[in-house]
């Protein structure tokens, strides 16, 4: 990880210990969230997003990546909004949802992640991923320009126009959502 991305996730970290627990993303079957933002199933993008757009990058975990715009009509957690673009989460047992392990159970915890130049390595999700390999939390809010995270997922809200993206990320680089 470079210096600087280590500070930025070193910085979510700190922005987000402390505070009080995990959103829990709940949508009731009507699709009305718990807090009252109107949500709909995402849909996949093909032009202009105007609810939030939900990026999800694999990158050597070799699953289709994730492009779907989501439906809200005001500020919404994050989770909630990943969950309706069918995106589930973990947090690691040491620091909670301030830092993502795994995206919808990638990497899992039985099979060994090789990233070139380390020793392969299962996941366990017990404390901060290694800094060769981990998920990047990145936000679009009210800047064209991709930009870390400043909160955890489960502190973070999203309102219409915004985007997130989750980029598994391996190496010295850290490449933005695309």
């Amino acid at each position: 990880m470079t210096s600087h991305a280590h500070r930025a996730v070193l910085l979510v970290l700190a922005a987000t210990l402390g505070l009080t627990g995990c959103a829990t993303g709940a949508v009731n079957a009507g699709g009305t969230s718990v807090d009252g933002a109107i949500m709909t199933t995402a849909q996949p993008v093909t032009s202009d997003c105007g609810g939030v757009r939900v990026i999800v990058d694999f990158g050597l975990l070799d699953t289709r990546a994730v492009n779907a715009c989501v439906t809200v009509s005001q500020a919404t957690p994050a989770r909630e909004v990943l969950a309706s673009a069918g995106v589930t989460l973990q947090g690691t047992d040491a620091y909670g949802d301030a830092v993502v392990c795994r995206v919808n159970d990638l990497p899992d915890a039985t099979t060994p992640v090789n990233v070139d130049g380390h020793d392969p390595f299962v996941e366990t999700c017990a404390s901060m991923p290694p800094e060769f390999a981990y998920w990047a939390l990145w936000v679009k809010q009210g800047t064209p320009d991709w930009g870390y995270a400043m909160v955890g997922v489960g502190d973070l809200e999203l309102n219409p126009g915004e985007s997130i993206g989750l980029v598994f990320t391996t190496g010295t680089a850290t490449p933005t959502p695309s």
